[in-house]
């Protein structure tokens, strides 16, 4: 997973190590959120390690299967557990679209609001070289 570093560089970490190191997180976060984050399920399962969370050995939907059996004691179906996957696939991505929106919308506003900060900035530097000029043109009128 990671290379071994030589006495003059640093391990070289790639892009799929990071890809499966998250996956097992989510992986890890689904079971935490069943137990109300008690993190002693984990003890529960003696054989359960994080190589089971970043294993590509179990398909998505024997572990929706595995996910369900630990909530509620029942073991689905294949079939219902493709189901269960393809739900909080569907979850997910929805919940992903709502916070790329707010961000999106949060942004907007920012912006605008940045806009009008700006446009306020340029008119008070216009207010001020007005006077500027008028002052110049009081003094050569005087003289």
């Amino acid at each position: 997973m990671y290379s071994k570093p030589t006495h003059t560089s640093v391990p070289k970490i790639k892009t799929n190590d990071i890809t499966r190191l998250i996956r097992a997180a989510q992986k890890i976060e689904r079971l935490l959120s069943i137990s109300n984050n008690n993190w002693l399920i984990l003890d529960a399962f003696p054989n359960l390690t994080v190589d089971f969370f970043k294993s590509t050995s179990i398909n998505v939907s024997n572990y929706e299967r595995w996910i369900k059996y630990v909530e509620t004691g029942e073991l689905v179906t294949e079939e219902e557990g493709k189901k269960l996957y393809e739900k909080y696939k569907y979850e997910q991505d929805h919940k992903r679209e709502e916070y790329l929106q707010i961000i999106y919308k949060n942004a907007s506003e920012e912006a605008a609001g940045a806009l009008l900060m700006l446009g306020a900035q340029q008119e008070s530097q216009k207010r001020e070289v007005r006077r500027g000029s008028i002052l110049q043109l009081k003094l050569i009128i005087k003289f």
